[in-house]
């Protein structure tokens, strides 16, 4: 049996899957398997697997119709014979002598959990992430502010392979993005021992044109959250791993429906965090959502008072005339409607209005 087992979720991947693969095959640590399921590839990326494959006994090439990066992960899960698991995206690579520093740093340890650094890499930008919440974390484990930054990806880590299979932790299939956040979310709830090296290993790749990270929404952060709070693992979980679950994922539905992009979705994002606040206080209780860092911040997010300066429509009756007043981004428009009786006073309001519109 191989002691590290590598899974690698490949769809289309042309471009970057040589680079991956020999950033692989090319460490010190030789004592591995490397999963390589292919989702329903339609580029030139079966025929690479194949020529490694053909190369190197290692690599065993799973082939499977297109069912998404969850199902590929899980299909790997399946197979996986590694006493640690590590998770690479097609389009990453790690770095040479990554595999023997970090397999022997967990077998040291006896870890659940090794989290690691990595740096993110544009065309013109390389930016190591996270190591300051990792070597603070390193020297107290229990700091659970800076845990929940180390907590959205899965290729940064080394999971022992009993723990997940000991808690029945697997991807969910139905949920297309946010799912490594679930994933980590169902381990940490597991209560597992985690250890942090705070340094960069591994190498993510950010400018691929066709990213999910474009498509994500409020919502999505929401069903995620949703799925994890009516599941046994949660319910079983201390209250300090509940709480930090929920500020990860209040956390995230604020920034993305703060984002420019979102404003033209501001009506519908609003109301699905309101109605996901509500959710929360009765499948939760207010007792672990008032625990929560950014409750009070998701409150001012939905209040309705605050949105109205943003943008509202609203009719008053100033001297017995209806008025519409629409108000948009703190200017104020003002409409004569219906019917008046004359009387001079409301003219000058209405010209009032008009110098201070102007």
């Amino acid at each position: 049996m191989p002691k590290l087992s590598v899974i690698i979720p490949v769809y289309n991947v042309e471009k970057y899957l040589n680079k991956c693969l020999d950033s692989i095959l090319h460490q010190s640590f030789t004592d591995f398997e490397v999963i390589c399921i292919n989702d329903g590839s339609t580029d030139k990326s079966t025929d690479i697997l194949n020529e490694y494959k053909s190369k190197d006994e290692r690599i065993k090439v799973i082939n499977q119709t297109n069912a998404g990066v969850s199902a590929a992960r899980n299909r790997g899960l399946e197979i996986a014979q590694g006493h640690y698991i590590a998770f690479v995206d097609p389009d990453d690579w790690i770095d040479q002598n990554s595999f023997e520093v970090l397999y022997k740093k967990a077998c040291e340890t006896n870890t659940d959990i090794l989290f690691f650094g990595a740096k993110y890499i544009t065309d013109e930008v390389i930016e190591e992430k996270n190591l300051k919440s990792l070597t603070i974390c390193c020297e107290d484990c229990d700091n659970l502010d800076e845990l929940i930054h180390l907590t959205h990806t899965i290729w940064n880590k080394l999971f022992k392979n009993s723990f997940l299979k000991k808690h029945n932790i697997k991807f969910i299939e139905s949920l297309k993005i946010a799912e490594d956040g679930v994933f980590n979310y169902f381990c940490i709830l597991s209560n597992p021992s985690m250890v942090f090296f705070p340094i960069s290993f591994y190498n993510h790749r950010i400018d691929r044109n066709n990213s999910l990270t474009s498509l994500i929404t409020p919502i999505h952060d929401i069903e995620a959250c949703k799925y994890i709070i009516n599941t046994e693992i949660f319910a079983n979980a201390e209250t300090k791993y509940k709480v930090m679950t929920l500020q990860k994922f209040i956390m995230n539905m604020l920034w993305w429906a703060k984002r420019p992009r979102a404003r033209r979705d501001i009506f519908k994002n609003k109301k699905a965090i309101r109605e996901f606040k509500d959710y929360l206080l009765l499948h939760v209780g207010k007792e672990i959502i008032s625990q929560c860092f950014n409750y009070n911040e998701m409150k001012d997010f939905c209040n309705l008072i605050n949105f109205s300066k943003i943008l509202s429509v609203k009719n008053t009756y100033p001297w017995g005339q209806k008025v519409k007043v629409i108000t948009i981004f703190g200017f104020k428009i003002r409409i004569k409607t219906g019917k008046r009786k004359n009387l001079p006073e409301f003219d000058d309001y209405m010209n009032e209005e008009k110098q201070e519109a102007v």
